[in-house]
């Protein structure tokens, strides 16, 4: 017997050194094609920001810039972060989710510049905290799968309203801050904001209509279909042509015309690219309400040959406040009054009989997504920086989506070539071929449409096409621009020393970002024609990119060990966020103590066990 093990574990070892060393190879290989690909086209696309920040110059040109756009250089910054938990029971799960705000701000007056945190007052306390027990014997109707499950943890496990109460924690957060007085002129997530934005698009593509919110009661009106559909054609920004008359829900496009010309109450399409009827017949039917008083269809016609006409009595923008008053109902009864029957409701069900019902996970995207896109607005309307920053991802949208698309379109040029399995793992390599780079670093910033857009090879005629995901999905081009960065890096001992490349989304503004839009049409193969932002090298101007790393580099003070190359702030509100999720979780644990002592739950054994005559 010993001599098996003796040989299994042997033979594991062999396996283990083999694997390993063909890692290596394969590491050393797509390295070296990291460096030639780096030096013969990369480098041109790669933005250095040490001359800049620690030029008298520079960095007054730049102060110069942020108090035009700011109106002061004095900036009061948040930066928010969430946690979130699940906790089975014996009948029940607990589901928990908060997000924590650190508070601070940064002074550009003096050189350096400083930093004074600030703490919130017992009143003035932010912390978002939900805590949501529910029945597993109702997750059947939350979930609203079909398939067979094993067990109700299952079901949990599926559902993930763990994490859609942590993003909703996070954003309401976000949105209730930036409506204060004084509001800050930074805000900072520990999120990706195109990446929630997306997976909230792709809700409403699969889902749509048949949201279960959709008959959700709110000061005696009932959100519709039509308040759904709505909701997800914000944001309107004119002077940055958002929504675009792209064909993918190019009825957004049909929606934010309306919007701008409610007065004239009709619009003409003839000169936008929106060619087809079937665009329009989406709007023309959706219908579906119980509400009598506000049963109206959006359009009343879905022909070009007319024009586009609004259903008397429809408000566009009226539907879209009535959405974002019932978001903030609903965010402060669950956050602020810690109510967690705000996230259930009453309606007809199938057999039109009046019974509550729990918001299900897609429920929580649509509330997500109406308080991105609210924040969205807010940031524009009052020049607020709003910034997501993501530590760590595998993703692949630089090199493989963003440079891969624009070579497909003749933009770039150069050849095919294997790189490192991972934009951060690749980029992370560039110091140790370039000793000219020098933190912070940068990427051109791409435009978050390149999460969507990609090559993919038609089967038919073995030919390269453009695609969105799932064929179809795009997502909305000029509304963040992403860019991987490097905050930190030593050449003072033998041993390069770095941080992390962290990934950047920040969002666009008209006032930076309007100029570089439309100069390259990218057609996918279904035809839509994509027109994003666009800096297509580093020695084009990029203000808003600029002041974003330089803002980020100051407040990246590299105090903590463990957080080398990230922003402290978002550290500090890391903190927090854990801080209430360690001190909310023995409460919750706890709580099991009720149901245990019920005898009702236990079995006839445990009750005799427990029990046993001496």
């Amino acid at each position: 017997m010993g001599s098996q093990i003796s040989e299994i574990l042997s033979a594991y070892q062999r396996s283990l050194k083999e694997t390993y060393e063909d890692y290596k190879k394969m590491y050393r290989s797509r390295a070296n094609n990291a460096f030639c690909f780096y030096r013969d086209f990369l480098k041109s696309h790669i933005r250095h920001f040490k001359n800049i920040l620690e030029s008298d110059q520079g960095k007054r040109f730049l102060k110069t810039k942020m108090d035009e756009f700011f109106g002061t250089i004095e900036l009061p910054f948040i930066a928010i972060d969430g946690s979130c938990h699940k906790e089975p029971m014996s009948d029940f799960m607990v589901f928990f989710a908060a997000s924590y705000a650190a508070r601070g701000k940064l002074s550009l007056l003096g050189e350096p510049p400083s930093i004074k945190y600030e703490r919130w007052s017992t009143e003035q306390d932010t912390s978002m905290i939900a805590y949501v027990p529910i029945p597993f014997a109702q997750f059947s109707e939350i979930t609203e799968e079909k398939f067979f499950y094993y067990s109700d943890l299952d079901k949990v496990n599926l559902s993930n309203i763990d994490i859609q109460l942590m993003q909703l924690a996070e954003i309401y957060l976000a949105y209730d801050l930036a409506k204060a007085t004084p509001k800050p002129k930074i805000i900072l997530l520990d999120n990706s904001l195109s990446s929630i934005l997306l997976s909230t698009d792709v809700v409403h593509l699969l889902r749509g209509e048949r949201l279960g919110i959709i008959g959700y009661r709110y000061r005696d009106l009932t959100l519709t279909a039509q308040d759904v559909f709505i909701a997800y054609s914000q944001p309107h920004n004119y002077e940055l042509g958002i929504p675009t008359d792209k064909g993918f829900h190019g009825e957004y496009f049909v929606l934010a015309n309306l919007a701008r010309n409610e007065k004239v109450n009709n619009i003409n399409l003839s000169n936008s690219k929106i060619k087809d009827d079937k665009h329009l017949k989406r709007l023309k039917n959706i219908t579906d309400t119980e509400d009598s008083a506000r049963k109206k269809r959006i359009i009343t016609e879905d022909s070009f040959k007319e024009n586009i006409k609004l259903e008397r009595g429809m408000s566009i923008l009226n539907s879209w406040e009535f959405t974002k008053r019932m978001f903030e109902y609903i965010g402060y009864k669950l956050f602020r009054e810690k109510d967690p029957m705000a996230l259930t409701f009453e309606k007809k069900d199938e057999d039109g009989k009046t019974r509550r019902f729990w918001m299900t996970p897609d429920d929580l995207r649509f509330l997500v997504a109406v308080g991105l896109r609210a924040l969205i607005e807010i940031c524009w309307r009052n020049n607020i920086l709003l910034i997501g920053i993501v530590k760590d991802s595998s993703s692949k949208y630089f090199s493989k989506n963003y440079l891969g698309v624009l070579r497909h379109c003749e933009v770039f040029q150069f050849s095919d070539i294997v790189l490192p399995w991972a934009d951060r793992i690749f980029l992370e390599l560039l110091p140790y071929f370039d000793d000219t780079l020098h933190a912070p670093w940068a990427t051109i910033e791409f435009d978050s449409t390149f999460m969507t857009l990609r090559l993919i090879l038609d089967e038919v005629t073995s030919q390269s096409k453009i695609e969105g995901v799932r064929g179809e999905v795009i997502a909305p081009e000029r509304l963040f621009l992403r860019s991987l960065v490097q905050f930190f890096l030593s050449r003072d001992k033998k041993d390069l020393l770095s941080g992390h490349v962290i990934f950047v989304d920040r969002l666009a503004y008209s006032q930076f970002d309007k100029i570089n839009v439309g100069s390259t049409i990218i057609k996918t193969a279904r035809g839509d024609e994509i027109q994003p932002v666009l800096y297509l090298d580093a020695g084009k101007s990029n203000i808003a990119q600029d002041i974003t790393i330089y803002i980020l580099s100051v407040l990246t003070r590299n105090l903590f060990p463990e957080v080398i190359g990230y922003p402290d702030p978002l550290h500090k509100a890391d903190w927090g966020a854990k801080s209430l999720k360690e001190k909310i979780k023995p409460l919750i644990e706890s709580s099991n103590i009720t149901f245990k002592s019920d005898p009702l739950r236990k079995l006839f054994r445990q009750i005799r066990e427990e029990i046993r005559r001496i």
